[in-house]
């Protein structure tokens, strides 16, 4: 039976399942990931989801999320959702859906994604800043160049820049596209670099670019009641993102930022 899911804390506690499978298999299986955006600072604040999230986020190495994306392919309950796995996913990066749930929303490129987790790789840039600030605009202009290639997306710019995405979407090779984006990402190896980010996927661009020692050690935090691997210096990366990251937003800005409708088929394992 199908079942709307209208309580925020229900479904948190659904992605909350997703992040325990996820954490197991990693750790079964000697991967690393940490905790990332909201999901990290609701742990060093809250320790916990913050009350009006609504998304779960972790990062991984990229020669740990290539493994985890091969290894994908063999779970049940939930599905990997990324350009490796399918060419058409809008997404740069993966998204792990629980497959007992269903969602309806323009948020969501009209992709039916029900619950997910979404996990974003971290990429080498290079030694030092300007040679990594330089590969991570790079990647930065590929992945525009790969979602303009998507019909999921309203196009945006000007009317010149409209109708060059226009014949883009058109003629342009999806998957080329991602190859090549692909190729920029990965040249600059990630356990050889001094700065690394999540430069593909990431909200804030070169400002989620952070030398090694952000991300070197991995110790665990509690999270609902569970422990979860995160960043030693996460204080690093929570400043970077969002300045004085203790202090609470204002009560306008308490509020999730993925409206949907979603569903769940109980009784489904």
């Amino acid at each position: 039976m199908r079942r709307e899911l209208t309580d925020l804390r229900e479904l948190q506690l659904i992605e909350l399942d997703i992040l325990i499978f996820f954490d197991d298999y990693c750790r079964k299986n000697g991967l690393r990931y940490y905790l990332c955006g909201g999901t990290l600072l609701g742990a060093v604040r809250h320790k916990g989801f913050i009350p009006w999230d609504d998304d779960v986020d972790v990062a991984m190495p990229r020669p740990d999320y290539d493994k985890m994306i091969e290894d994908s392919k063999k779970w049940k309950r939930y599905r990997l959702l990324c350009p490796e796995n399918d060419i058409n996913s809008p997404k740069i990066f993966g998204k792990l859906l629980d497959t007992r749930t269903h969602s309806e929303a323009e948020h969501f490129e009209g992709i039916d994604y029900g619950v997910f987790l979404d996990i974003f790789p971290i990429d080498g840039c290079g030694d030092d800043y300007e040679e990594a600030a330089k590969q991570a605009k790079k990647i930065l202009y590929l992945c525009g160049r790969f979602e303009d290639t998507s019909f999921r997306y309203e196009l945006t710019g000007n009317s010149v820049k409209r109708a060059v995405k226009s014949v883009l979407r058109r003629f342009a090779n999806r998957k080329k596209v991602y190859e090549k984006l692909r190729a920029e990402a990965t040249k600059v190896p990630f356990d050889g670099a001094k700065y690394r980010g999540c430069v593909c996927g990431g909200l804030r661009g070169l400002d989620e670019m952070l030398v090694k020692d952000g991300f070197d050690k991995i110790v665990d935090a509690e999270f609902e009641g569970h422990r979860f691997m995160i960043p030693e210096h996460y204080e690093i990366y929570l400043t970077m993102m969002y300045k004085d990251f203790m202090k609470l937003p204002p009560e306008s800005e308490q509020v999730a930022t993925h409206p949907a409708k979603i569903w769940i088929e109980e009784g489904e394992e």
